[in-house]
Order: structure tokens, then C-alpha cells, then sequence
């Protein structure tokens, strides 16, 4: 088994405690290869912790891990509201469907609604389907936002 624990930064933007069979890496690994980080923290900082558990990761199953580190707005009441929505309505539209990496641009005319879908391997739809489908979605919520949405699969159940 693996136990990984990061100290809890000074800005309390990551903090990871596992305790994984070696069986169970891959699935571990591929829901957590992006780590959403506070975008006014420490990049520094951030870089270390991120560093250290792909240190402990290969000590300890003897594989190579990249972490990726993706930036976001955590301070923001709008931007926090609207991805909880357009979670739950992923979540309804697509079974087993998460959303990740979630920000917004505003402009004078529209609003840019950036993400990436995690969609399961079982889900029959194309890539072009989920997104026709999320796009749909987004633009219920209201019709001046366009959505940019990245589709990730997940081929690990």
C-alpha cells in the first residue's frame, strides 16, 4: 500500500492523505493527475507539494506519475455557484460524468465557460455528443454563455 500525506500548505491549497493497494494506483491516479490549485497561491509552494507526492508515488509503486497543476478562481461566489450547476447538470446528463479545471471569461456581449469533462470509457457517446449535449445544457443556464469544454476519457473504471 501507499501512504501519501502532504503538510496542508500555508494557503491551504493542497492537502492529500492516501493509502492505496498498488491495484488500485491507476484508477487513483487517473482521477487525480489534475490538481485544481487556488490561482492567488503560492506557484512555488505548489510546485514543491505537487513535486513530493510524484516523488512518494514513484518510491513507492516504482512508476513514473505527472501531476498536473490547473490553476482556478476559489474566491469567487459566481464562478463557484455556476460550476456547482453545471456539475449537477453533467452529472444528470451523463452517468458517471465530473467536471474539472472550471473557469469563466467574461466579455462585453458573452461569457467564455471553460471545463473539461471527465467521461467514463462505459459511455457510449462521442466526444462531439458530450459536448453537443453540455453546450446545450450551459446554454439553458443562460443564453449568453458559451461553453469551451475539453473532453477527457476515463479509461479505468
Amino acid at each position: 500500500s501507499v501512504d501519501i500525506d502532504t503538510t496542508n500548505l500555508e494557503n491551504g491549497s493542497i492537502k492529500i492523505k492516501m493509502n492505496i493497494s498498488s491495484s488500485m494506483f491507476y484508477k487513483v491516479l487517473s482521477e487525480m493527475s489534475n490538481f485544481e490549485i487556488k490561482s492567488d497561491g503560492d506557484i512555488f509552494e505548489l510546485h514543491d507539494a505537487i513535486d513530493h507526492i510524484e516523488r512518494e508515488l514513484t518510491e513507492e509503486l516504482g512508476c513514473s506519475a505527472v501531476i498536473h497543476m490547473d490553476p482556478i478562481e476559489t474566491n469567487n461566489e459566481i464562478v463557484k455557484a455556476l460550476k456547482a450547476k453545471i456539475s449537477e447538470g453533467v452529472i444528470l446528463l451523463i452517468e458517471g460524468a465530473s467536471i474539472h479545471d472550471f473557469r469563466m471569461v467574461q466579455g462585453p456581449t458573452h461569457t467564455n465557460v471553460i471545463f473539461d469533462v471527465v467521461v467514463p470509457y462505459s459511455v457510449k457517446y462521442s466526444d462531439e455528443e458530450v459536448k453537443e449535449k453540455v453546450c446545450r445544457m450551459v446554454q439553458l443556464i443562460d443564453n449568453t454563455y458559451f461553453a469551451v469544454i475539453n473532453i477527457d476519457r476515463l479509461y479505468i473504471n
